[in-house]
């Protein structure tokens, strides 16, 4: 068995050899319902075995349990559908949050609350406009009066290792090093 001791209160599913575990107690629903692989790569057992019976799942696609029950995982219970009917078929589910567009003022009905954008244009949009997109902040360079560990002379440290001012000082204090001059 795998390098990990098995929960108390687990569920455990072989199928062609391949573990499958899933948690009745646990606080996500997935991790409740679903049965997942114990190995690398980690994959659903109802995905599985609809690719063994019905062939590859189109991207995007969802694996659909036609009688809504998870853990039948009878592949003449199992469909492929898409993201959007896979929605509709269990929308319940999924609370709607109206929310108003930051960039463009459009109402729109959000997945989550705090979202601020009604698509990714608008996002994209609003970041380009505040000269935002594609970069990171970055933190203020760092300035400290030091003094050189070759010659001595004062120079502004830009880096917190900095030692020396500059490369040729730098190149002379490990020749000397390597020599075996004392330093």
């Amino acid at each position: 068995m795998g390098g990990y001791r098995r929960l108390e209160g687990t569920e455990e599913i072989v199928w062609r050899g391949r573990s499958y575990r899933r948690f009745p107690e646990h606080q996500l629903r997935h991790r409740r319902v679903y049965f997942m692989a114990t190995t690398h790569p980690r994959g659903y057992l109802h995905r599985d075995i609809y690719t063994a019976h019905h062939g590859p799942i189109p991207e995007g696609w969802h694996v659909h349990h036609i009688d809504h029950d998870p853990l039948n995982n009878d592949p003449a219970n199992l469909a492929a559908i898409s993201a959007e009917e896979h929605l509709k078929h269990h929308g319940e589910h999924h609370a709607e949050f109206s929310a108003v567009c930051n960039e463009c003022g459009r109402q729109y009905s959000a997945g989550r609350k705090g979202s601020r954008w009604c698509s990714p244009a608008c996002k994209e949009r609003r970041r380009r406009r505040d000269g935002v997109a594609y970069r990171r902040p970055m933190k203020a360079p760092m300035a400290e009066i030091r003094h050189c560990g070759e010659c001595s002379c004062e120079f502004t440290a830009r880096k917190p290792w900095a030692k020396f001012c500059g490369r040729k000082c730098r190149n002379a204090f490990n020749r000397r090093a390597q020599k075996g001059v004392s330093v």
